[in-house]
């Protein structure tokens, strides 16, 4: 990849923010994602991405696209990132949208949600699913636990857990990896923090343009 490119680092690291909120009359949760932009600087060549991307990130590596649709990017990164969303319509927002729950098993409780195994959430274009969700209604709290993955279109975030706190609006995505097909972006970091001001706060993240099997560079930061 030419270096004018890598270095045009005006994008965003994402992060999620996931709101639960529960009806008196019957289970409900509202998820809400939000994806944000906060990174730009300089670049560097550092190895693979082998601890940063994890495999199932949507790409398409150049060997199995048609001569016909290998455009300029396509070449430089030897590949590109596939959204399986492209295209859904965007025109109504998530939180007007009915939800669809699914699990092996669910529990509820006066003061609580549990789901588990195989858990789908669905609430219009968002969509989130993991092996377990659970919800504390007192607490206003929501915990996403076990190959956690959220898409909506544009966009896919996996990691190993999701918290959120709806009274402090702050949300923690831990072991995060990121695909923001447009933008062409994959990373990664250890620990994603949007706090309830709008800051966040990211540990050990990484991230590139590039094949993320083989990138040419790769942007490390430790906050």
């Amino acid at each position: 990849m030419p270096v004018d490119q890598c270095i045009a680092l005006s994008e965003f690291l994402p992060i999620v923010t996931s709101v639960f909120h529960p009806p008196k009359a019957r289970a409900h949760l509202r998820l809400i994602a939000v994806v944000m932009v906060l990174l730009s600087g300089g670049v560097q060549a550092e190895g693979l991405l082998e601890q940063t991307v994890v495999a199932d990130m949507d790409w398409q590596p150049i060997t199995v696209i048609p001569l016909d649709e290998q455009d300029l990017a396509c070449r430089q990164c030897r590949g590109r990132f596939v959204d399986p969303l492209a295209g859904v319509d965007m025109s109504q927002s998530p939180a007007d949208a009915d939800l669809e729950v699914s699990a092996d098993t669910t529990e509820v409780t006066e003061g609580a949600l549990l789901f588990q195994g195989n858990v789908s959430l669905r609430q219009g274009y968002l969509q989130v699913s993991a092996d377990r969700v659970t919800a504390d209604r007192a607490r206003e709290t929501a915990t996403a636990t076990g190959n956690v993955v959220l898409r909506q279109p544009g966009t896919l975030i996996r990691g190993s857990r999701i918290e959120y706190d709806s009274t402090t609006e702050e949300a923690i995505v831990s072991n995060a990896h990121y695909v923001l097909h447009e933008r062409r972006m994959v990373g990664a970091a250890d620990l994603l923090t949007r706090q309830g001001t709008g800051q966040i706060a990211i540990e050990e993240g990484r991230m590139t343009y590039c094949a993320p099997d083989d990138p040419d560079w790769v942007l490390h930061a430790d906050k």
